[in-house]
């Protein structure tokens, strides 16, 4: 596993969030698509809140950026539906070289196996089978986290840009893999290994599963946003919908969703990433800011998609867990150290202790984002992200800089919460560099760019505007 024997190890394979450079090679996926939108009815805008202006038309920056990174997205799909990680190998990622090493050793065991059958012949020389390419882009990763963000990046581009028919449908494919791979007993999608360029080397399920809480609440906020778009379809795109991926199908596949996060749940209402499962995984009980953030508007989104499919008893079950994990999720704020700690450790209100620290871009940095943009944005958070920018030399006007842990794209999100006069320079230089996202880039990343890109920041819930409610801390970590 990676990075998850240590519960106080940021998981969402940190070595792999943590790279860039450049890459040598790749293949496609699904490719170029042609446009549906004639006969598709464009989708039912989602209604403004009261306090919130109507999104403005995109315009002719984010077309274009928009353009570039739905082809990202899209070429990272498989034909079986699946959403790889990226359709270019990034050389600096361990995992990637751990999944391409891999997929050659396997790839090689197989054509041993079919050498061996051949007929041999006196004092031909013996074959070899070429050596390892570190280079080569033939592993396929799969991580459902991931992909659920990729594939509402293209949900949010499909609503506001494209109107491609087709691009919902490729949704609808994800969605189709993801019910049927759902595991029974973890109830979430686990991690994927392969190989594209060798049919005997089968898809098959890792032993990697980073986290539970976040899988699981990200596919409530996938299925959701997909129902609602879906429903603002015509008939006849809405039946191209339905045989991909049944709506009925989604529903199991959501309730079972909302039982991964409860099994997670803790008595402060918080989540730990992953509850122990015999056999499968090991418990991590580190409520992590991050994913209770995430959690929060996954509960959100299925109580609104299961009120509306009839599912009662789930969507007053969400609505409960909500509302005393909004609560929960001020008190990661602390008040002297002025930043959101990242973590808390313990299993209710009388034991949990505060992981706090402000000096590393991942965890501390992305947390407080988190923190900002979802949890609380009055005077104190403000003073934090003003310091935040200096010391992580964050820089609104230079595209060229780019950081895994705090991308451009969630800074524009702390600056549209904040509203802090910045917005629109955050805004010009995220759209400058989707224009120039690699196809190495982790498809979660471009799906983030393209939700904040195209939705203005607000793309999930936020559990409040104003004073967060500051909670004494334990030692940190």
């Amino acid at each position: 596993m990676s990075d998850t024997d240590n519960p106080q190890s940021r998981r969402r394979f940190l070595k792999d969030l943590l790279v860039g450079g450049a890459i040598v090679t790749g293949l496609g996926g699904t490719g170029p698509t042609q446009t549906y939108a004639e006969q598709n009815e464009p989708p039912v805008a989602k209604p403004a809140p009261e306090d919130k202006a109507p999104r403005p038309a995109v315009d002719a920056a984010e077309k274009k950026a928009a353009l570039h990174c739905m082809q990202l997205l899209r070429d990272c799909q498989l034909e079986n539906g699946a959403i790889d990680i990226r359709t270019q190998w990034n050389p600096k990622s361990e995992e990637d070289q751990a999944v391409a090493k891999e997929a050659y050793e396997e790839n090689k065991a197989a054509w041993e196996r079919a050498q061996a059958k051949l007929p041999k012949k006196d004092g031909e020389k013996k074959a070899e089978y070429p050596a390892f390419d570190p280079t080569k882009r033939d592993g396929i990763r799969v991580v459902s986290y991931f992909s659920n963000f990729a594939a509402m990046g293209m949900l949010a581009g499909y609503e506001h840009h494209t109107k491609d028919q087709a691009d919902l449908e490729r949704v609808a494919k994800w969605l189709a893999f993801y019910n049927k791979a759902q595991d029974p007993k973890i109830k979430i999608v686990p991690d994927y290994h392969g190989s594209r360029s060798n049919p005997e080397n089968k898809f098959h399920v890792s032993d990697q599963i980073d986290s539970i809480d976040a899988y699981a609440s990200t596919h409530l906020q996938l299925v959701e946003r997909y129902t609602r778009l879906t429903e603002a379809c015509n008939p006849a795109n809405q039946l191209k919908c339905e045989k991909i991926v049944p709506a009925e199908s989604n529903l199991k596949a959501a309730k079972a969703s909302l039982q991964a996060i409860e099994a997670c749940l803790k008595a402060d209402g918080l989540t730990i990433a992953r509850h122990e499962v015999p056999d499968v995984v090991p418990e991590q009980p580190v409520k992590y800011l991050m994913d209770n953030v995430e959690v929060y508007a996954g509960l959100k989104a299925g109580e609104r998609y299961f009120r509306k499919a009839g599912a009662t008893k789930e969507a007053d079950r969400c609505k409960e867990m909500a509302g005393k994990m909004g609560e929960e999720l001020k008190k990661y704020w602390q008040k002297e150290e002025k930043h959101f700690a990242w973590a808390i450790q313990g299993e209710g209100l009388d034991d949990r202790t505060f992981d706090t620290g402000l000096d590393d871009p991942y965890p501390h940095g992305m947390a407080n984002q988190y923190g900002i943009a979802w949890v609380a944005n009055g005077k104190e958070q403000k003073e934090l992200w003003e310091k935040m920018q200096k010391d992580f030399k964050l820089n609104p006007d230079d595209h060229k800089v780019f950081d895994e842990a705090m991308p451009i794209a969630r800074s524009y999100m702390v600056s549209l919460a904040l509203k802090d006069g910045n917005e629109e320079k955050w805004r010009s230089t995220l759209l400058k560099q989707m224009e120039e996202m690699p196809a190495s880039r982790n498809a979660h990343i471009v799906g983030i760019a393209m939700l904040t890109a195209m939705e203005r920041g607000k793309w999930m819930d936020a559990v409040i505007d104003g004073p967060a409610v500051a909670e004494k801390k334990g030692p940190g970590r």
